[in-house]
């Protein structure tokens, strides 16, 4: 048996990888996503468990919301001369979003669990630290799940 955070992760990462992107990559589901410069030469997709809330929406009605982490993490080599490189993991991340908003997910067996789609928030979009200091694209998604008893 595996946690429900868990299953809604693997079905985040399933979905990701159930069609070819524009780029090549396979995300992975981690519990530690930090990269270190040199391994991130080739792109790298993770995701995480990220929070879980339990809230009541009247007195006897309850509901469980997941959110799930995606990082999309490279290296790049020019970062204000020539915008290709970063422009084309941009569209990537479009695409990933593409992939995951309004989609409700399957989480879990024997007895899957609906996740149903909330919302998804892009920040950072790009983050300018990394990408100025250590020359890396890094864009996080979080993408929010309410489970369906």
């Amino acid at each position: 048996m595996v946690s429900t955070v868990v299953d809604v992760a693997n079905a985040v990462v399933d979905r990701i990888n159930l069609q070819t992107l524009s780029q090549s990559f396979t995300a992975v589901r981690k519990y530690n996503p930090t990269l270190k410069l040199e391994d991130a030469a080739s792109l790298v997709v993770s995701v995480w468990p990220e929070t879980r809330l339990i809230e009541f929406f009247s007195r006897r009605e309850y509901g469980r919301r997941i959110a799930i982490a995606v990082m999309v993490q490279k290296n790049v080599s020019a970062v204000d001369e020539d915008t290709t490189e970063i422009d084309a993991l941009m569209l990537l991340v479009d695409e990933i979003i593409d992939r995951l908003e309004f989609e409700h997910l399957n989480a879990g067996a024997p007895i899957p669990k609906k996740a149903l789609f909330q919302s998804i928030v892009n920040d950072p979009v790009c983050s300018r630290d990394t990408l100025e200091i250590e020359r890396q694209f890094v864009s996080k998604l979080v993408v929010t799940y309410l489970l369906s008893e």
